[in-house]
């Protein structure tokens, strides 16, 4: 069961890890040359070093999967690019948009807010 306390940065930063859920494909996550790429996985180890603590990475090929880890407590976050539903947003958490000019490709990311 989905428990909102034990998804909080409290959390992670008492367990010492980031657990994300992401797609893997040649963009958001993949392995080159032995070592872990993609977008995603750029701004997940970036937070996660910001944070002071380690990645663990979880992949799944489809939302449906990624939001059961979430709402299992498997993950503590969903990185990957989700559109707005009428079920999201109502849901406990909602989608927000948020864009980083300063990125090479300008890409817009999503990213889960609690409320």
């Amino acid at each position: 069961m989905f428990n909102v306390k034990d998804q909080s940065l409290n959390r992670i930063l008492e367990i010492g890890t980031l657990r994300a859920s992401t797609v893997y494909n040649s963009i958001d996550y993949f392995i080159y040359r032995s070592e872990p790429a993609g977008y995603q996985y750029e701004l997940l180890s970036s937070y996660a070093r910001y944070l002071g603590v380690n990645l663990e990475i979880v992949t799944n090929q489809d939302v449906n999967s990624a939001f059961q880890d979430l709402w299992s407590g498997r993950v503590d976050v969903i990185a990957q690019g989700l559109s707005v539903t009428g079920n999201r947003k109502t849901s406990r958490f909602h989608l927000s948009s948020c864009s980083n000019s300063s990125s090479a490709h300008s890409a817009q990311r999503r990213v889960f807010k609690q409320i």
